[in-house]
């Protein structure tokens, strides 16, 4: 009895002393965690340091160019005012007064206005002197973007302005994709799903698409027109339901806020 108990001390002192020596490690890990911890918290403490000084600095940089850049271009910045107004509009040309004033004007400077399309056409308008302002009346496609400049030339010398866009909102038109698929069929009849969706946003309504229609010809013949279920154009959908194997053709008319209507042939797939 007295060795049993001996063996019984000996095992709970060791087993005593195997979870002091645990709970010793444990420690010491969660001590070591805890530093680990700190010397992150201040890593990261000095990383959000060392990105503020770094965007102080991008901000300071940044301030720098803009500064050098208003040196670099002051001398080109001639126009003081310019202005527009929208008189004639067709799909093929949008008729467009431009009207400028010069920080600068001497007799007998010739004036121009050259313009740039987006896809690199370019234009030379030469510009009237009228009551103080120079003007001029532009041709401009209501399916591109244009920027333009204001060129002066006197005796052989040339200066030319900032770059500046002529605004979308007097002639750009509201262009558009449209699409028709065949969703089912069956021995009789074919279900087709028409949709419309425009590809740009513009401000003025006399340049948007304002109604639309599906026209469908059958052997040059109209047997239906179809609207659209929304009223908003800037995404609508329709359906129509037909024959099987009937050479059906389908138009889009799309009307805009000038009162003008474009059509398209929709090819269906």
């Amino acid at each position: 009895m007295g060795i049993g108990d001996d063996a019984l001390k000996l095992g709970v002192m060791v087993l005593v002393s195997l979870v002091a020596v645990t709970l010793l490690f444990s420690i010491i890990s969660l001590v070591q965690d805890y530093s680990a911890l700190k010397e992150l918290l201040l890593s990261t403490s000095r990383l959000e340091d060392n990105v503020r000084i770094l965007t102080v600095r991008i901000g300071s940089t940044e301030a720098a160019i803009a500064s050098l850049r208003n040196l670099i271009e002051e001398p080109h910045r001639s126009l003081a005012s310019r202005d527009f107004n929208t008189f004639g509009i067709s799909f093929e040309e949008v008729r467009v007064q431009s009207r400028f004033t010069l920080k600068e004007y001497r007799e007998g400077d010739s004036v121009f206005l050259i313009l740039t399309d987006d896809s690199g056409g370019v234009t030379k308008v030469e510009l009237a002197r009228e009551h103080g302002t120079l003007v001029t009346e532009i041709g401009l496609s209501p399916w591109k973007i244009y920027n333009g400049q204001i060129l002066v030339r006197n005796n052989g010398i040339e200066t030319v302005s900032e770059r500046f866009l002529i605004p979308p909102e007097y002639y750009r038109m509201q262009d558009f994709l449209v699409s028709g698929n065949i969703w089912q069929q069956n021995q009789d009849s074919e279900w087709y799903t028409f949709r419309v969706l425009s590809t740009i946003f513009i401000q003025s309504e006399k340049f948007r698409l304002v109604n639309a229609s599906i026209r469908i010809m059958l052997d040059g013949e109209l047997i239906e027109t179809l609207e659209f279920f929304e009223s908003n154009m800037d995404f609508a959908s329709t359906n129509y339901v037909g024959e099987t194997g009937k050479p059906y053709e389908f138009f889009l008319d799309a009307t805009y806020g000038f009162g003008g209507t474009l059509s398209r042939k929709i090819e269906v797939k």
